[in-house]
């Protein structure tokens, strides 16, 4: 039985924030210090404030952080979070939490900016990283690499010529290669004729006997099947309608 599609989710960067807090918290044991309220803060700036309960949310947040609290520490941390300003964005949410490049990374943390690499040096980072990919890619597909490539290497410069002259060397070389004869019996290429003898009173059935135009018609003629066109169009060059056998003299002259 085939298993139902699950039904996919609408992008969402403060769900993915929460995620990416939980883990971080986790990681680095925010739960044992005392300033695990700048998770929860950070934590509480990207919860939806239409839930029902606010506070029950973040203590359930708080028990996933590896720590407890309270319903009392629980609407104390939420009203810290509405009287300090938010920083939402990702430098500025790394350096409340202490996030580091290789934490990043380890975790797999996407939406949170770092405190030792800037924003600029993680997106020249990922181009490297997406070069990298690629190359790999290329070589497991047996495909030459971009640093071996003829547009990098110029072997023209090399051989003193220009690039047009070496391609137009290279293409008379490939084109001058001999191709080795086929070789059939005793050594030496033999042709042969494939010689068709169809019988005078051979039988026609009857998907042969439908000519080209899909109707019914035609006849043999000299041991030659004639199809209804061709005898149409025989009649309008001579003029003439021809009910007997056609003579093979007037086959030749029309072959010719």
């Amino acid at each position: 039985m085939r298993k139902p599609r699950r039904k996919q989710c609408a992008f969402s960067l403060p769900a993915i924030r929460r995620r990416e807090i939980e883990r971080h918290a986790c990681h680095v044991g925010a739960a044992d210090t005392e300033d695990f309220w700048r998770w929860l803060v950070a934590w509480s700036w990207h919860n939806n404030q239409n839930v029902r309960d606010p506070a029950v949310a973040l203590m359930m947040a708080a028990g996933r952080m590896g720590g407890t609290l309270t319903e009392a520490e629980a609407i104390t941390t939420l009203e810290q979070a509405d009287a300090m300003r938010q920083h939402r964005t990702a430098d500025k949410l790394a350096k409340i939490l202490g996030v580091t490049f290789p934490q990043r990374k380890a975790l797999g943390i996407s939406t949170i900016g770092s405190v030792d690499v800037n924003r600029r040096a993680r997106a020249l980072l990922r181009k490297r990283n997406d070069r990298r990919n690629k190359e790999r890619n290329r070589r497991a597909r047996g495909v030459r690499p971009l640093a071996e490539c003829l547009s990098r290497t110029k072997p023209w410069e090399v051989e003193g010529m220009s690039r047009a002259q070496w391609y137009r060397k290279r293409r008379e070389t490939t084109a001058s290669t001999p191709i080795p004869p086929l070789k059939g019996g005793g050594g030496e290429t033999t042709t042969s004729t494939a010689t068709f003898l169809i019988p005078d009173d051979a039988p026609v059935s009857p998907e042969r006997k439908k000519g080209a135009s899909g109707g019914v018609g035609g006849r043999w003629e000299g041991g030659v099947f004639l199809t209804a066109r061709w005898v149409a169009a025989r009649e309008r060059l001579c003029g003439l309608r021809h009910n007997g056998p056609l003579r093979m003299a007037l086959y030749q002259e029309a072959a010719e």
